[in-house]
């Protein structure tokens, strides 16, 4: 494959080759030390690299100034290492430089200023920033063309990125005609020669096919397929592993065209090369497995492709088990993103069998207990919690078996030889892990509820059902039918007490998936906030599952998934004029595994206490322990307030920053909610709880962060969602780096307490200390002490909102406190008026406090909340998670 950074090595050698003369006959420290910089470069020994950069760069100050060619030649060559190390927001201040300088030294139309220019085309492809990408890499191009002409290499590498960019953004004609104008100048060049040489032309090829493939033209990525396997054969022999890649590509296409016999016999020959260099665990041979089954599905070979589909996810989901304990929170998306389509596929082979055989839907039933929810972990917290236990023996056994995780992680990914040469026995290194497992799970009850958690069946999850008692499993997932479809399906997995059917759940197919999604969610949203009689959501989202409820169903447990998360279920109106509030207590739960759970859980039996935060003073400058001062000579039009409930909320900022005159941004206060918290507080305390209340300066993020297992966390301030961030222009969003948010939707999700102005606007030194910078991530709040806390609220504007994931739920403040250890949360799906919030609240705590249930306490609130306000805009805001 193309090696950016072996391809960034050779530009960089040209770039230095190319300048004048008097670059390479200068002073002999600079020369010493640029050389020394060039040569761990060139090794790829890059953070000892960049101390020499530094060292350059300075040295070239000293010798010829800011102003010389030096100075930008090193420059440039600084910002290299930074790409390289991914510290993509320090390369791009010097790579801007240094081509301003190299255009101001060569003129716009020197390829040296073209180079420049591609550096920074090609680093903020790499950031996404793809406009700009864009610019960058057409203007590169256009200066190799006047230089080098259409045809020569040079033309042709921002060309190739330029059809990357395309295919990344599904601008696939564009690609095309890109790629298609790449291959003849990579094949001239890199066609003929050693591996390293053919490989730099195989890269476009497979991507061009790639790109076939992915518009579903696969008479076209066919003969592209075919070279490859052809090109494999001459550098690698057929009993290589890159050819063994190559036979498992051309299988798949060939699969979808109807040669399904010639696929077969491919993807035998795949699987006895994995197997030889890698065995059968690896991904690779899993890969192939998969696409056997494929084969054996369209063969109409049932039993085969029934038996390579267990086999398959049974091992995914025993590298779950092998490879999370060792991975980071990203790590572990990653992996999940890897291993989720084979899932979803599977579901599509459940409905073309399922009349064969009715058990498959049991299977996929336990799929779903095993997969759903499986990033709602608290893997991180266990690690702090054994850490700072203080107990030696115990922190001793925990990091030895991670860094066991860790080593079978990797080891997992080698082939055979590598393993046998360093003499490494995978096996008893699982045994080893074993052991210490079952250890740590007897000597750690936080360890044993996060690691042993025993494998759950639907017959187990339908056996723990009472009288009147369903549960139901949401799932989402495309279509797949020799190719992945553009429609979405959502299946509703029913289990009810006393069912007759023993071989299977029940089943409710909804095939309009990206309808639901679309233009039924716009219209519900829509009559929600207008206060309108809606006639079709109810149709749209629960009828058909009514029709398969037994009429004596009351109660039933629901594990959401897609679009189901943004929708408040008991405010579907029924065409009588009732809601399904009226008609069913609906409990939403992440996983129907927890009515197994539920049993072998401790209940919470701690002390009646609250911890209440409300009406933080947003303007607070904590650094100066008083309140920021706000000119109010100002007119009230210079002042911004931050639209929390826009997709968008950095707009406002684009806009501050070009007001030289604006000082401070304004958050809106919120002073209903200091009303809400007085009163909450006072009937708490008036039924002998202890409660502490924080409000106005007091409401602050350093303090939440210390609250220790109340058993209510009750939180009114604003939440917010960033949904867009690739169109900020800052390097920090709401206090959070733009490239961390951008892979992590936790950053992009929090709550504003106390000084949170001074942080978004930039105007303080709150960075001072970011543990109370006044903005708590949902990635900082999984990290509270919350293992005994019986409910958090967050009674704040759309605190459901977050960055929905299939089959994971909300990835918001919802989950982080769920990690966190919240048995459940109250959280909003839209803006509500401050007063109908509070009368909700208040009902709903003086409710808990009469009866002890807090579920029944929650819908009576809400039932009475309806006979006052008719639409759910009031009343059906606020939905509980959770136990």
């Amino acid at each position: 494959m193309l090696n950016m950074k072996n391809l960034t090595k050779i530009i960089v050698m040209i770039f230095l080759i190319n300048l004048p003369i008097n670059i390479a006959l200068s002073q002999e420290t600079w020369e010493t030390l640029n050389e020394k910089t060039n040569s761990y470069y060139l090794q790829g020994k890059y953070e000892v690299a960049l101390e020499y950069a530094e060292k350059t760069l300075r040295q070239a100050e000293k010798e010829y100034g800011k102003e010389s060619k030096f100075y930008a030649a090193s420059q440039d060559l600084l910002a290299l290492l930074y790409q390289q190390l991914e510290e993509y927001q320090k390369a791009e201040p010097l790579f801007l430089e240094s081509s301003k300088a190299f255009k101001k030294f060569f003129g716009e139309g020197h390829p040296h200023y073209g180079l420049s220019v591609f550096h920074i085309g090609f680093l903020y492809y790499q950031m996404n920033r793809f406009k700009e990408a864009e610019e960058n890499l057409k203007l590169c191009r256009a200066i190799y063309e006047q230089n080098y002409g259409v045809g020569s290499q040079e033309y042709a590498l921002p060309t190739y990125y330029l059809a990357k960019l395309y295919f990344d953004e599904k601008r696939y004609r564009e690609a095309e005609r890109n790629f298609l104008e790449v291959l003849p100048i990579y094949k001239k060049e890199f066609g003929e020669g050693d591996k390293t040489t053919i490989m730099s032309y195989v890269t476009p090829v497979y991507e061009l096919a790639a790109l076939y493939k992915v518009q579903r033209e696969f008479k076209k990525a066919e003969p592209y397929y075919i070279e490859i396997l052809s090109l494999f054969r001459q550098i690698y022999s057929e009993n290589s592993v890159e050819y063994a890649n190559a036979l498992s590509n051309l299988a798949d296409v060939k699969d979808i065209l109807g040669e399904h016999d010639i696929a077969e016999k491919m993807l035998d020959t795949a699987l006895i090369l994995y197997d030889r260099y890698y065995g059968t665990k690896h991904q690779l041979y899993l890969k192939t497995i998969q696409r056997l089954a494929r084969v054996y599905d369209n063969q109409g070979k049932y039993e085969k492709s029934k038996q390579n589909w267990d086999r398959i996810l049974d091992e995914y989901l025993t590298q779950v088990n092998n490879y999370f304990p060792s991975l980071s929170d990203v790590e572990k998306g990653r992996f999940y993103s890897n291993i989720n389509p084979n899932f979803e596929e599977f579901n599509s082979f459940v409905l073309r069998w399922m009349k064969k055989d009715e058990s498959l839907l049991g299977k996929m039933y336990d799929n779903q207990l095993a997969t759903k929810a499986l990033l709602l972990n608290a893997s991180n917290k266990v690690r702090r919690r054994i850490l700072s236990s203080g107990d030696r023996q115990l922190i001793e056994k925990f990091e030895s078996w991670r860094s066991i995780k860790e080593k079978l992680a990797t080891f997992y990914s080698l082939s055979k030889e590598k393993l046998e040469k360093s003499k490494i026995d995978i096996a008893m290194f699982e045994k080893k892990a074993n052991l210490i497992e079952r250890e740590l799970s007897k000597e750690s009850e936080i360890f044993a509820q996060e690691y042993s958690k025993k494998k759950v069946t639907w017959q187990e999850v339908k056996s723990k059902l009472k009288p009147g008692e369903a549960a139901i499993e949401i799932v989402r997932f495309r279509h797949y039918s020799r190719h992945w479809l553009d429609s979405v399906y959502y299946a509703a997995l029913i289990l009810e007490y006393g069912s007759k059917n023993e071989n299977a759940p029940k089943l409710v197919l909804m095939t309009n998936g990206k309808q639901l999604e679309d233009e039924y969610l716009k219209c519900y949203k829509n009559m929600i906030r207008h206060q309108l009689f809606d006639k079709d959501s109810y149709w749209a989202y629960w009828q058909k599952i009514q029709d398969n409820l037994s009429d004596n169903i009351t109660n039933v447990y629901i594990s959401l998934d897609g679009v189901y998360n943004q929708i408040n279920l008991v405010s579907l109106q029924l065409p009588d004029g009732s809601y399904l509030l009226d008609k069913l207590d609906i409990h939403v739960i992440h996983n129907t595994r927890y009515l197994v759970d539920r049993e072998n859980t401790n209940n919470i039996a701690g002390a009646e206490t609250a911890e209440l935060f409300g009406y933080p003073n947003f303007d607070y400058d904590k650094t100066k322990e008083k309140i920021a001062m706000v000119d109010n000579s100002k007119k009230t039009s210079d002042m911004m307030s931050v639209d929390l409930t826009s997709n968008k909320p950095w707009d406002n900022f684009k806009i501050a920053k070009a007001k030289q005159e604006i000082k401070l941004l304004k958050i809106t206060e919120l002073p209903g909610t200091e009303q809400e918290i007085s009163e909450i507080y006072q009937l708490l305390t008036g039924n002998k709880w202890t409660a502490d209340k924080f409000l106005k300066e007091q409401a602050r993020e350093a303090t939440i962060k210390k609250i220790n297992n109340p058993k209510v966390l009750h939180i009114a301030t604003h939440g917010f969602f960033l949904k867009d961030m690739e169109d900020s222009p800052d390097a920090k969003v709401f206090g959070v780096e733009k490239e961390a948010a951008l892979e992590n939707p936790l950053l992009r999700s929090g709550l504003l307490f106390a000084g949170a102005t001074i942080e978004i606007s930039g105007a303080g030194n709150n960075d001072i200390d970011d543990n109370d910078n006044g903005i708590l991530t949902a990635y900082e709040a999984m990290n509270l002490d919350l293992d005994k806390t019986e409910l958090v609220v967050l009674s704040a504007c759309e605190t459901g909102l977050g960055e929905v994931k299939n089959g994971e739920g909300v990835y918001g403040l919802q989950r982080a406190f769920e990690v966190a250890g919240a048995k459940a949360v109250i959280m909003s799906l839209w803006t509500v008026d401050d007063f109908a919030t509070r009368e909700l609240m208040t009902t709903f705590y003086s409710n808990w406090l009469k009866s002890g249930n807090k579920r029944d306490a929650f819908k009576q609130a809400q039932m009475s909340m309806k006979k006052n306000y008719r639409w759910p805009y009031y009343w059906g805001a606020f939905v509980m998670v959770g136990e």
